[in-house]
């Protein structure tokens, strides 16, 4: 947990990316594809989604910025942030 900053009731408490500056973009990748198993969706047309609370956005976006990764970013209207990668990207 303290490698990684992860708090408990992590859902509503994102780490804090400045932790994970020094981290290769392997590494990063790799952070990524978990979160994708846990909060996200890949539809049978291949295109990913990650949906979770709110405040993971600004963490979200820092890890797709840092790894130059192309996405698109909405609220839901039950208030949660979904985030859509962009296919040509990843394929």
């Amino acid at each position: 947990m303290e490698k990684f900053d992860f708090h408990f009731k992590k859902t509503y408490n994102p780490p804090d990316f400045n932790k994970y500056l020094n981290f290769t973009n392997d590494q990063l990748f790799s952070i990524l594809i978990g979160l994708i198993d846990g909060d996200g969706n890949i539809s049978k047309w291949q295109n990913i989604t990650i949906v979770c609370h709110k405040s993971w956005g600004k963490f979200y976006i820092d890890l797709l910025d840092r790894l130059s990764i192309q996405y698109r970013k909405t609220m839901t209207k039950n208030g949660y942030f979904s985030v859509r990668l962009k296919k040509d990207v990843y394929l």
